[in-house]
C-alpha cells in the first residue's frame, strides 16, 4: 500500500505530461536548430570569409541551443528569472576562473578583424609551420607537413611574430652554395641563371636572383633566389639545388666541402694515449 501511495503521489498524469513535453522539446529541438543553423549560415555565406563563417556558425548554434534549453526547462516549471539569476552568479564565478579563456577570446576577435591569415593558409609561429584548419574564438588549429595536429591559443598568436607563408601567390626561395675561389665567377653565375630558367617550375618573371654574397676561407658563397608559385615553391627549390649541383660537376666547378674542426675532450686524449702506448709496447 505504501508503494502505491508513493507512486500515486509522485507519478501523476500532470507530471507525466510535463516529462513528455520536455523530452519531445529536446527530440524535436536538436534537429531543428541544426537545420536553422545551416539555413542561416548558407544565406550569409556569400558575405563571409571561411573563418568568419566558422565562427558565425558556432554563434548561431550556441544561441539556438541556449534558447532550446531554456524552453525545455520552462516545460519543467523553471522560471526564466530564476535561471538568469543563477546564470549570473555562475557566470561571475566562471569569469574569475577563466581569465585566460577570456584573453584568448579577445585575441581571437582581434585576429578575425585583422585578417592576418585565413583558413587554408600556411603560417609559421616560432618553429611551428602548418596549414590553418580552423580559426576559433579560443584557438587556431594547424596541420603540420608531417601530418600532426597542433592547437595554438589565440593569446600566444597575438604575442608572437607570425609569418604568413602563403599570403601571396608567388614566393622566392633563397639558398646559398659555395664554389671554389679559382672559379670564373661570372661563368658560375651565368650557369646558375641558365639552370633556373630551364626549370619548368621556376618563374621567368620576376627574374631569379644570383649574386656573390660572401668570401670565406674555403669558398665563395653564391646566394640564389628562385621565384615560383606558392604551391610549387618547395618542389622547385629542391629541384633547382640538385640540377645546379649536377651542372657545376659537369662544368668542373668545384663545390668544396667546408672543413670540420673537432675539439678533443679529456676522454678523447686518454683514449688516444692508450692506443699510442699499446702500439709502443708492441714494438
Amino acid at each position: 500500500m505504501l508503494e502505491g501511495f508513493v507512486t500515486s503521489q509522485y507519478i501523476t498524469p500532470e507530471r507525466i505530461e510535463i516529462a513528455i513535453k520536455f523530452v519531445l522539446t529536446l527530440i524535436v529541438g536538436f534537429p531543428l536548430i541544426k537545420i536553422l543553423t545551416k539555413v542561416v549560415v548558407r544565406m550569409l555565406s556569400k558575405h563571409l570569409t571561411a573563418q568568419s563563417e566558422m565562427i558565425f556558425r558556432r554563434i548561431v548554434w550556441y544561441t539556438l541551443l541556449v534558447f532550446l534549453l531554456v524552453t525545455a526547462l520552462n516545460q519543467l516549471g523553471f522560471k526564466l528569472s530564476a535561471l538568469l539569476g543563477a546564470a549570473g552568479i555562475f557566470g561571475v564565478a566562471i569569469g574569475f576562473a577563466s581569465q585566460t579563456s577570456f584573453s584568448n577570446l579577445i585575441s581571437g576577435l582581434f585576429m578575425i578583424t585583422e585578417k592576418s591569415f585565413l583558413v587554408g593558409d600556411t603560417i609559421q609561429i616560432g618553429n611551428t609551420v602548418g596549414v590553418v584548419l580552423s580559426i576559433d574564438l579560443l584557438s587556431v588549429k594547424l596541420r603540420t607537413f608531417d601530418n600532426s595536429f597542433i592547437r595554438i591559443p589565440n593569446e600566444n598568436l597575438i604575442k608572437s611574430e607570425l609569418i604568413n607563408i602563403s599570403r601571396y601567390p608567388i614566393k622566392r626561395s633563397d639558398f646559398e652554395i659555395g664554389i671554389s675561389g679559382k672559379t670564373d665567377m661570372q661563368k658560375a653565375q651565368d650557369i646558375a641563371r641558365e639552370v633556373i630558367n630551364q626549370n619548368t617550375l621556376a618563374l621567368k618573371e620576376p627574374a631569379p636572383f644570383v649574386a656573390i654574397s660572401e668570401f670565406t676561407d674555403s669558398a665563395v658563397i653564391l646566394k640564389i633566389g628562385v621565384w615560383a608559385s606558392k604551391e610549387n615553391i618547395y618542389a622547385c627549390s629542391a629541384k633547382v639545388k640538385i640540377e645546379l649541383y649536377e651542372r657545376f660537376k659537369q662544368e668542373n666547378i668545384v663545390v668544396p666541402i667546408p672543413p670540420r674542426v673537432y675539439t678533443l675532450t679529456d676522454n678523447d686524449r686518454k683514449f688516444f694515449s692508450q692506443i699510442i702506448n699499446s702500439t709502443n709496447n708492441l714494438k
